[in-house]
């Protein structure tokens, strides 16, 4: 995401305890970095990062989950194309595996049919101030 020449300011959400240990993983790397202590779920971790960015005021943002490190720039500008002005962009696979449904006994039930069905993936591309209200008002609530 540094490396992209779309990406502006990028922010990690961490825990609290893992600041010094975020700061040797990210070697020079670590001052180009806003760090926010992340919430006790992923919606409040975002909630948080979106709002280390209001004072940058992008038009767009881009959530992304660490455990899936290796995005490509490809992958990055097809999901800013793909946010429009009031709509969010969602890259997703097929999915692939054999799905199975358990049983209410805790057995495995029938298979379940692929057809429509996708894995979400991450970066998720959003209008910056809609995505920032919504989970705003979701904190609310």
């Amino acid at each position: 995401f540094l490396a992209h020449p779309r990406i502006g300011p990028v922010v990690v959400a961490i825990h609290a305890d893992d600041s010094a240990l975020f700061r040797s993983a990210a070697g020079a790397n670590a001052d180009r970095v806003i760090t926010v202590t992340g919430g006790a779920s992923r919606q409040d971790s975002v909630r948080l990062g979106l709002l280390a960015l209001r004072g940058h005021a992008p038009s767009q943002v881009l959530v992304h989950d660490a455990v899936r490190p290796f995005v490509d720039a490809e992958l990055i500008d097809r999901t800013i194309a793909a946010i429009g002005e009031r709509q969010g962009a969602l890259p997703a696979l097929p999915v692939a595996d054999t799905l199975k449904l358990e049983s209410a006994a805790g057995m495995i039930g029938e298979t379940v049919s692929r057809n429509g069905l996708h894995a979400a993936q991450t970066p998720q591309g959003f209008p910056f101030w809609p995505i920032l209200a919504a989970h705003e008002k979701a904190h609310r609530l």
